[in-house]
């Protein structure tokens, strides 16, 4: 996603190494719950292409609860081992000054797992076109975030990127309920 990917550009342009090498570390580590999700959400579609209203609900459902337990999860994990992780995976310490960037990518994921689930079944109803706009809403909340929140640095890109992961989870949310509501 665009949105997820301004913040990256961001530091890797306008920010000290340093902050970069703690945004990068952090951000690797909550890139592998990404590959997860996008796992669990593509397993969904099929499942719902074809499917009634009642049997949509329950997949979705079904997946949210799986989805947001194991996100949630995975962010407890991380409030309790995530500053011995950077330390192990990077060999230094400087690498814990990361911890906070990565419990808000953390943070995000969750808000990631909600959209994902829901925006499945935008994708399954033949509706992807619609999420090239709320994308595109999401990428102007980033950038937005990131003008006005750029003097906070690493902080500042990542929470212009919670911002727009949470907003991208409302609108896939509300979206897709509507179109349940209106299908039949």
């Amino acid at each position: 996603y665009l949105y997820a990917q301004i913040p990256s550009l961001y530091v890797s342009t306008y920010l000290p190494k340093e902050q970069a090498a703690l945004y990068f570390s952090s951000f690797t580590i909550a890139s592998i719950v990404s590959l997860l999700i996008n796992a669990q959400t593509q397993k969904m579609i099929p499942e719902m292409i074809k499917a009634s209203i009642e049997d949509v609900k329950k997949v979705i459902k079904r997946n949210l609860c799986f989805i947001i337990s194991v996100t949630l999860g995975l962010f407890i994990f991380m409030v309790l081992f995530g500053k011995l992780l950077l330390k192990l995976l990077y060999g230094q310490n400087f690498y814990t000054n990361g911890y906070g960037v990565l419990l808000l990518l953390m943070l995000g994921n969750i808000a990631v797992a909600e959209a994902a689930v829901f925006g499945s079944y935008i994708t399954a109803s033949g509706k992807q076109k619609m999420k090239i706009s709320m994308q595109l809403e999401a990428s102007v909340i980033t950038v937005l975030g990131l003008v006005i929140l750029h003097k906070y640095g690493i902080y500042g890109a990542v929470t212009s990127y919670l911002l727009a992961a949470t907003y991208i989870a409302i609108r896939y949310t509300n979206t897709t309920k509507k179109l349940l509501n209106h299908r039949y």
